[in-house]
């Protein structure tokens, strides 16, 4: 979760998942006719009395205290976050909202929903075009990038499904630039990057 101060006493929040509970969200369907999912919902126009109950914090938090209990996703999104602003969860849905497909294997990792969350702030962030907070994007994705093949370099082996991530990962960072940097500098280290990748992977 995501929470921003505004003016007053006035707060947003948002939830970024992409496991259980993506389903209470928002979708669409994309050129390929896969379902795609809202994964950061915004819920702005939050009063500080709401943000700061101890019952909404208690329901937010229960599924990762007690994770083995009836604690599921649905009390969070069909009562807690409604309670916030008084919205159904389908009833937030910003400017530009980001959807992604639900990953097929599952986000045991929560490797997605974390680069969705940093999406989220880089894009949310006063005084950030959304040119900006899409290069810093590409820069961050380019370093795990950075990352990844250095551990190419000392893997003695690697599993398919390992080489399925790291092929997802090196499309993604492509169409990631692609998509949205300008600086034609950026776009040469990216494009060095993903090469680089794809040969330590052969």
């Amino acid at each position: 979760g995501v929470l921003h101060k505004g003016a007053g006493d006035r707060y947003s929040f948002a939830l970024c998942n992409t496991g259980e509970g993506i389903e209470y969200t928002n979708t669409r369907a994309n050129q390929y006719a896969h379902i795609e999912y809202n994964v950061c919902v915004e819920l702005e126009d939050v009063q500080a009395p709401r943000v700061t109950d101890s019952a909404f914090w208690w329901i937010y938090l229960k599924p990762l205290v007690y994770p083995k209990e009836d604690s599921g996703p649905r009390q969070l999104y069909e009562t807690a976050l409604p309670f916030l602003n008084n919205k159904p969860v389908r009833a937030n849905l910003e400017n530009g909202a980001e959807f992604l497909e639900a990953p097929r294997g599952g986000d045991h990792s929560h490797g997605l929903c974390a680069l969705a969350a940093l999406r989220y702030v880089l894009r949310s962030a006063p005084g950030t075009s959304r040119a900006e907070a899409q290069e810093a994007y590409v820069t961050v994705l380019q370093q795990v990038a950075v990352v990844v093949k250095l551990e190419l370099n000392r893997a003695s082996s690697l599993s398919e499904s390992g080489l399925v991530r790291i092929e997802m990962m090196a499309a993604t960072l492509a169409r990631e630039a692609e998509a949205g940097v300008q600086d034609p500098e950026t776009l040469q280290t990216v494009i060095s990057t993903v090469t680089e990748v794809t040969v330590e992977m052969t």
